[in-house]
């Protein structure tokens, strides 16, 4: 996974008074070259690259490891921010009917709470990385540039196109697993967001979604799912940034209002590739309810 650089500096050490992940390398300046998000949007476009998956209106945002015999990599960025508003709940915003299943998202809103600095220089990398997507899909319609709030958003279902036998992944609430297998004939869950908290003694154990909350500061590990759709004869490009795991960092470090509201718009993964990681949860002490 890559971590934003800005001005020489990494974002992720930018943040005062609050801690960083305790697994992450204590000194980000030996990493690799595919390990770090370039500054510049001329960088960028030389950095990562996007593919169409084949038969589909999906793309992939990837890039080449620095290793010739490691395939190609998912590109996985981590963002940091307080929380100004979450739906982590296992089926997100699903309204319960198969239609509904197309639309259901899991959103998670960060703020800069207060500092400008690191936080705005993530939005500037973001916005890169998107006029990246634009630029490669050639679409005519730009995903929307992303403004005083960051915007994450993540699809609850896959929509099921093999005859095969489904197996639902694990989630919490009989009735909600019962309502998924009524439709997993056409949709299937998504596999769960991993969710943990960082402890006083820095050890990492995974958590409830319910102990996410507004004012929270938290690193969020994200992928960017992309796709093109057709609206009044338009194509029109959707990215979303789908978080995969959310940390949180410290409780409630943030409480106040944001002057202004805007989140730009941005849409669901396309297939299975690997993603790197640089640190693991190692002190599990139960996966709590995620309804």
């Amino acid at each position: 996974m890559s971590f934003i650089r800005w001005n020489g500096a990494f974002v992720r050490d930018m943040w005062a008074g609050v801690p960083v992940v305790s697994k992450d390398p204590t000194d980000l300046s030996g990493l690799r070259g595919e390990d770090v998000v370039p500054e510049t949007l001329n960088d960028i476009l030389t950095w990562a690259y996007v593919e169409k998956v084949e038969g589909t209106h999906k793309y992939l945002v990837l890039y080449e490891p620095s290793d010739p015999t490691a395939t190609a990599c998912q590109v996985t960025i981590r963002l940091q921010g307080y929380v100004f508003a979450c739906q982590l709940s296992a089926l997100g915003d699903w309204d319960r009917t198969e239609t509904g299943a197309a639309r259901a998202e899991q959103t998670l809103t960060l703020h800069a709470g207060g500092q400008k600095e690191p936080y705005m220089a993530q939005l500037q990398t973001v916005n890169n990385l998107f006029e990246l997507i634009r630029r490669s899909v050639d679409a005519r319609s730009s995903p929307g540039a992303k403004d005083r709030l960051l915007l994450l958003q993540r699809r609850v279902f896959d929509k099921n196109t093999s005859s095969d036998a489904v197996t639902l992944p694990a989630m919490p609430g009989e009735s909600r697993r019962a309502d998924a297998a009524k439709i997993k004939h056409a949709w299937t869950p998504k596999r769960a967001i991993e969710i943990a908290v960082q402890r006083e003694d820095n050890k990492i154990v995974l958590a409830n979604r319910l102990l996410v909350r507004r004012g929270d500061f938290v690193d969020v590990t994200a992928t960017f799912d992309v796709f093109t759709l057709v609206r009044d004869r338009r194509r029109e490009l959707r990215v979303y940034m789908s978080m995969q795991r959310i940390i949180r960092l410290k409780e409630q470090a943030w409480v106040s209002e944001p002057k202004e509201i805007k989140a730009g718009t941005s849409a669901p993964p396309a297939k299975s590739v690997p993603v790197k990681e640089t640190f693991a949860i190692d002190d599990v002490e139960g996966m709590m309810d995620q309804s």
